[in-house]
């Protein structure tokens, strides 16, 4: 059912949050910042935090219809961890370097099923010098061999909320 936002469209509404950890789904995050401005229609809700030794910026902007969102979304993950990354969430590490994503998207949903194919945009993300390997043989014990790289690097668009590349 589509939303209903013209309540919206006339508040007014500034406020921050600010979190030193957070954790979520074995992931671990501090120094946390994010604001929420609403007024006549338009939003804007800039994210920052720090993420394994890396930095996160996040920002969703845009204006409010009587049934639908016209937002804005960016991503800049810059220089996390990898290593530190796969250890919390594995138990072992997977893989290492430092690793950079970058999201910018726009789309106009108008109810909640829309939210993940509505937004289209460019994305990108590279692993500077590190390695990977897989999972531990647990019959064997025996640990899987390192595959070191240089770097890994792709890019490309987002259609409908898949990603698409040629570029990898």
């Amino acid at each position: 059912r589509p939303w209903d936002l013209s309540s919206l469209l006339k508040t007014k509404v500034k406020g921050a949050i600010t979190i030193k950890d957070l954790g979520w789904r074995k992931l671990h995050y501090s120094n946390v910042a994010t604001s929420l401005t609403l007024e006549n229609g338009k939003f804007n809700i800039p994210t920052t935090a720090a993420f394994y030794g890396g930095q996160n910026k996040a920002d969703l902007s845009g204006t409010l219809e009587p049934n639908r969102v016209n937002a804005k979304f960016s991503l800049d993950f810059k220089g996390a961890q990898l290593g530190a990354i796969t250890k919390d969430l594995y138990s072992d590490e997977r893989a290492a370097g430092r690793i950079n994503i970058s999201l910018a998207a726009n789309g106009s949903p108008a109810r909640a099923s829309e939210i993940l194919t509505a937004f289209s945009g460019n994305w990108s993300f590279d692993v500077g010098a590190g390695h990977f390997r897989g999972k531990r043989d647990e019959s064997t014990g025996k640990e899987p061999s390192k595959t070191e790289f240089s770097a890994i690097k792709a890019s490309g668009q987002m259609h409908g909320g898949r990603l698409e590349t040629d570029n990898f």
